[in-house]
């Protein structure tokens, strides 16, 4: 500041006596200067010099740089050079002398803004300053000066492309620099005068930067409008707004009109980060909705944009944008409506935009509604894909809403984000995604740069590159000048260009992006490698460098990368060049350290860097087997709630951890293949793989680890949790007291929860609060979780000891309390938890760490939605609906584990039973969808070998349901409960109660359809439990089955779909599997044991057929009065096709399950029943493809045929993946 003020005022005595003191030539710090010192005189040049005072300016100034152009001082030529060399400079310096007014807008002719967008009371600049028509006339002056028949400056500036880059980040950094409202309004106003000088020269290429100034200021523009949309405005904020949208609009119909379909990429983002300003001041709203009118109305038979256009999320029903909102719908369902598929590959066409993700708002929200509405097509799309889960639109649609949550997690506004992320994934819940590992975009991306490159080098510099570009619209100014600078570097060596011309064919956009960093130059950037010496590796040598201690990740990952890159460890040329982006971007660093790690490695002729980074990665591994939380596994496999949360200050947090672990995986696929591992000793492997492998949620590994086999206390204990046998989960704790009390206590709990000893919790957690005061956050989540399950609402809602705030089971149990307590103000604040925050630190390896939070959504969504009836009054029709949703979810999520439908079935039922304790006007309505609720969480409980659960449900089931009734549904569970628990005598007195009571009131059963199906289904129980248990002989169950099958045959029903059998028995294999293994006990081998049973079979061939022709005249009856689906039809055809194949080689008890199926299938097609029962002679005499087979013959043939993949396929849906 000081050197140009002395040279205007021709004082070059001080400059050199100030150059003498900071041991600089004087010449070279007027050089130096230059930029600013022009400033200082060339405006003078071409300004109306109307008064005596700017006369003498002009006088002034012309003297000046006659001196300047004297051979004593700088000389003409080296003017000339340093105009050329400072060419970007001279214009930003020239740029910021701009100062307008609105009465000299108004007056001025060449200006082309507008007075709206400058104010009276503005703050003028440091002189000196000038008005846009001055600036605009000193830069001609510029060009008029240089030696080239250019006629602009902008042309001038094309000849090196890189020059628009330095000016406008050059602007950018002024303006994210300055806290002053109107000095950032002042340096938008400079941007939007240079921007217009670019527009208006866009046609012609800008040198090849098109692409790039288009993309540059349309991302600077949307980042401002969107770091300002929340908030009350200002006159300044306001001005600043119109501005921006101004200089948008003009950005957008140059790029319509001059560049074809350079907007296409950027359309959704533009659109997207206007609608928010629907509800700002008038003036602001008509500038949006004109632009937003003419990208999408004017421009929708635009060739280039309509596709784009047709990929818009939708627009609000807002009316601003009405006429928008039916334009697009217009285009958008041209062909007809959309399924839930299409919705969602509609959602998924949009690519991501990492810095932006505040644009996918309103799709999300949009999609919520499609996923909430459409549940029945959720279940088709889970199972079309369950024999190829890499192509499970589900499992894309879930990683693309993890990549934007993950990055809006740290914005200031992104909390709308994550809430609408985490609404989608609650509405998906813990979907079974047949796979045990996402693939996330980055390995797509590897897995295309593969294809691309041979060399491991350039496929390195692919992926760098790549995430360079996207950094370029960084919201972040620092990381977008970082990004710049490492382009430039890259570019401009040898493997850079190398590079450049191997990929310049692939016609990538990304190059045409990248086009203005390249050097024009053909001598290559030599970057010298750092010495090796004893301090670099010192640097490293340090326990702190390497494990975080009280540190955030982001300065951990930093300072490690940059540390790495000054060690001389790293040779590659691209990679030293990286410095100054892992300086400012965490998730950058994170990418390129394997690269890091790995370069060492392969540079290291003496092993001096192997030693050293393989102590401390297993010393990194180590220090986090020791800050695992050691708890046991809470009640929904791997919930440990918040990871981080259960971590002491100073320990590894989970994202640390996952980031050495992406550096281990990428060194194990880089790994050469004569390399053999290597195991150290003095650690406990198997303590250390176990604790790591269960931090980031893989508990099968524990299976690799030991589980099951060695007797290790907390191998033994792992095991038993995973495997859900929590009684000897607790006897083991109960024995092993050299555990950590932290590990006992937390593991006990967790054992007595899942146990279902809910009031043995109770006591226990009394006792252990009366114990300790100050409690870790994982054991008082806990202590909330067993209070909302156990509805025990007497529990103090704060934190004890140094505790951050509630975690999830606390927030639950808050917002339940505030349903009971009618405080419905504070329960959304209660119900908004960090679930989705704590997912986006997780990782894909493992879609196992994925289900617990997935869960969690769901029932918070599930509950928010519940916690609107309790603030009104609710009809009998809504209660259903709601219970209908629950059902369709239920029916969703029905392959998935029971220990992530368990947490909802549970809340479900606390808030039903909530709303019965309010006596409300509903209570009849809400018994009986208590008592279905209560049924089917038995079920699903029991059918997941769970016999606490459902004995407690059945419980609460009599404590609501009076005692006078005949029969009920629910005893038919109660039966199947004790049967499940072994007790089988208790479940058969069930029965025969039940079926004497039914027996003995025969007229109101034969008015009671329901009474009916239940008497039908004691007697399908009875028979069943009689021949498994052989407690009854075969005739005995066959004569009584038979008779009440003739009993029941005047009713004339059809089953229901809540007790017809599976009509896909999708474990037949298992089943027959079983059935061959008990019979091989008895006989010898299998095909011995088939031939003895086809033997019997062919000698009681008339027996059979007798039982065949009985059977067929019962069902058909029952077929008259049912009429079954077409894809029934479609599914008893596979059964009985397979059916055939299993006939021969399993015993008479098999060929009565298979005798059954067939008559679904002859009652649903009379037509060839027939045939079919020939069929049936004709293999019971050994007729095989025309060929009469003696016994052992025909076994064989059908053992080939029953092992066949494809008659396995036809016979079991959904195994065709598996054989």
């Amino acid at each position: 500041m000081l050197i140009p003020h002395l040279v205007i005022r021709s004082d070059f005595e001080e400059v050199k006596s100030i150059a003498q003191c900071i041991e600089e030539d004087w010449k070279v710090l007027l050089g130096a200067c230059f930029p600013r010192i022009l400033v200082n005189i060339l405006p003078y040049f071409v300004s109306d010099c109307s008064g005596d005072s700017d006369r003498k300016k002009r006088e002034v100034a012309s003297n000046v740089y006659d001196l300047l152009q004297d051979e004593k001082c700088l000389g003409k030529q080296q003017i000339d050079n340093l105009f050329l060399q400072n060419m970007p400079d001279i214009v930003v310096e020239l740029l910021m002398t701009l100062h307008e007014s609105p009465s000299g807008t108004s007056s001025s002719n060449n200006n082309s803004d507008g007075p709206q967008f400058y104010g009276e009371l503005d703050p003028p600049p440091n002189p000196p300053y000038f008005p846009s028509y001055v600036i605009k006339a000193t830069l001609d002056y510029i060009s008029s000066c240089h030696n080239s028949k250019l006629k602009s400056l902008v042309a001038i500036l094309s000849k090196t492309p890189d020059s628009f880059q330095k000016i406008l980040l050059s602007i950018c950094k002024q303006a994210a620099e300055s806290s002053n409202v109107y000095k950032k309004h002042q340096i938008l106003t400079i941007y939007h005068l240079f921007v217009n000088l670019l527009l208006a020269e866009i046609k012609d290429g800008l040198g090849g930067a098109w692409a790039f100034v288009l993309r540059d200021v349309i991302y600077t523009l949307i980042h401002h409008i969107n770091s300002r949309s929340t908030g009350p405005r200002d006159d300044v904020s306001s001005r600043s707004f119109m501005l921006c949208l101004d200089l948008l609009h003009r950005v957008c119909r140059a790029a319509i009109t001059n560049c074809k379909d350079a907007l296409d990429s950027h359309l959704h983002v533009i659109v997207s980060s206007l609608i928010p300003l629907a509800n700002s001041c008038a003036k602001i709203q008509e500038q949006v909705c004109d632009l937003l009118t003419f990208l999408v109305i004017e421009n929708q038979n635009n060739e280039n944009l309509y596709h784009t256009i047709k990929l818009l999320d939708p627009f609000p029903d807002h009316p601003l944008f009405k006429d928008l909102r039916q334009a697009h719908q217009k285009i958008k369902y041209s062909q007809g409506s959309f399924s839930l598929l299409q919705e969602i590959n509609h959602f998924l066409s949009v690519s991501l935009c990492e810095s932006l993700p505040l644009t996918r708002l309103e799709g999300m929200n949009d999609l919520r509604k499609q996923l909430e509405q459409h549940k029945d097509e959720i279940k088709s799309l889970v199972y079309d894909f369950q024999g190829n889960p890499q192509d499970s639109v589900i499992a894309k649609l879930v990683l693309s809403l993890l990549q934007l949550s993950k990055n809006a997690v740290h914005l200031d506004n992104g909390k709308d984000v994550l809430e609408a992320a985490g609404s989608c994934l609650g509405e998906l819940g813990p979907v079974d995604f047949c796979t045990i590992a996402l693939q996330p975009q980055k390995e797509l991306l590897n897995g295309r740069i593969v294809d691309v490159f041979e060399d491991k080098e350039l496929q390195c510099v692919l992926v760098i590159l790549k995430l360079i570009n996207n950094a370029l619209t960084d919201h972040c100014i620092h990381v977008r000048s970082a990004a710049a600078t490492c382009l430039k570097n890259i570019l401009s060596t040898k493997t850079g260009n190398q590079f450049w011309d191997r990929y310049k064919e692939s016609g990538d956009l990304m190059l045409v992006y990248l086009q203005p960093f390249r050097s024009p130059k053909k001598k290559f950037l030599d970057v010298e490698n750092t010495p090796i010496g004893d301090t670099a590796m010192d640097a490293l040598d340090d326990q702190s460098l390497w494990i975080p201690q009280n540190v955030s990740h982001e300065d951990w990952i930093k300072n490690l990368t940059c540390t790495l890159l000054e060690s001389g460890g790293v040779r590659s040329e691209v990679l030293l060049l990286l410095k100054p982006m892992c300086e400012v971007k965490p998730d950058f660093c994170q990418a390129v350290l394997p690269y890091f790690i790995h370069n060492i490695l392969q540079q290291d002729s003496v092993n001096l860097w192997r030693k050293l980074l393989s102590k401390y990665i297993q010393g990194f591994f180590t220090s986090c087997c020791r800050s695992v939380p050691s708890s046991s596994r809470s009640a929904t496999p791997a919930s440990s709630d918040s990871e981080s949360e259960g971590l002491a200050p100073g320990t590894v947090d989970i994202t640390s951890r996952r980031t050495m672990l992406s550096v281990v995986e990428y060194l194990r696929k880089q790994r050469r293949m004569s390399e053999k591992s290597k195991e150290e000793t003095g650690i406990s492997l198997q303590d250390l793989l176990m604790d790591i492998y269960r931090s980031i949620g893989e508990p099968d590994s524990l299976y690799g680890c030991g589980g099951g086999k060695m007797l290790h206390p907390l191998a033994r204990i792992r095991t038993y949790e995973h495997e859900a046998m929590w009684g000897k989960a607790l006897v083991t704790y109960d024995l092993e007291t050299s555990l950590p009390s932290a590990t006992r206590q937390a593991g006990i709990m967790q054992a007595l929860q899942n146990f279902g000893l809910s009031h043995m919790l109770s006591t226990y957690l009394r006792g252990l609060e009366h114990e300790n005061e100050d409690w870790s956050s994982e054991l008082q989540e806990i202590r909330f979780q067993a209070a909302w399950r156990n509805m025990q609402w007497d529990q103090s809602s704060s934190y004890k000891g140094d505790v951050a705030g509630p975690g999830y089971h606390g927030s639950l149990y808050r917002a339940i309390q505030s349903l009971r307590d009618k405080e419905f103000s504070t329960f959304r604040d209660h119900i908004k938890v960090k679930e989705v925050e704590e997912l986006c630190k997780g990782s894909l390896e493992s879609v196992y760490s994925l289900y617990p939070t997935l869960c969690r959504l769901q029932a918070i969504g599930e509950l928010e939605n519940a916690g609107q009836m309790f603030s009104r009054s609710v009809t009998e029709l809504q209660l259903n609906d709601m219970y209908t949703k629950w059902e369709q979810q239920s029916q969703i999520l029905k392959d998935s584990d029971f220990g992530f439908q368990e947490p909802a079935l549970t809340l479900r039922s606390v808030i039903l039973e909530t709303m019965l304790e309010k006596n409300g006007p509903n209570q009849n309505a809400l018994k009986p969808i208590f008592t279905r609720h209560l049924v089917h969480l038995s079920q699903t409980a029991r059918t997941a070998s769970n016999t606490q659960l459902p004995e407690k449900a059945i419980f609460k089931v009599k404590q609501h349901n009076s005692a006078h009734f005949i029969v009920s549904e629910w005893q038919l569970e109660e039966a199947q409960v004790f049967w499940a628990k072994k007790e089988h005598s208790l479940a058969l007195g069930i029965l025969s109660q039940m079926v004497d009571k039914l027996e003995s009131n025969s007229l109101e059963v034969e008015n009671d359809p329901n009474l009916q199906l239940i008497y039908v289904e004691c007697m399908r129980l009875s028979g069943n439990w009689l021949s498994e248990t052989c407690l009854a002989s075969p005739t005995v169950i066959m004569q009584n089955y038979l008779e009440k099958q003739s009993f029941s045959q005047k009713w004339n029903f059809c089953l229901s779909d809540s007790f017809r059998p599976p009509l896909v028995p999708q474990l037949a294999p298992f089943g027959g599997e079983q059935l061959c293994s008990e019979s091989v006990e008895y006989v010898v081998s299998l095909p011995r044991c088939c031939e003895k049973t086809m033997e019997v079979m062919r000698s009681s061939q008339d027996a059979l057929l007798t039982i065949v022709e009985v059977y067929l005249r019962v069902v058909l009856s029952l077929y008259a009065s049912c009429r079954w689906s077409e894809e029934t039809h479609n599914k008893y055809t596979y059964t009985v096709s397979g059916g055939l194949l299993y006939l021969y080689i399993s015993s008479f008890f098999f060929l009565l399950y298979f005798i059954f199926y067939l008559f679904c299938f002859l009652a649903s097609f009379n037509k060839v029943a027939e045939r079919v029962l020939l069929r049936l002679q004709e293999k019971l005499k050994g007729v095989e493809e025309g060929t009469v087979l003696n016994v052992e013959g025909q076994v064989n043939l059908l053992i080939q045929q029953a092992m066949d993949p494809k008659n396995l396929s036809r016979l079991f849906p959904g195994w065709k993946a598996w054989v």
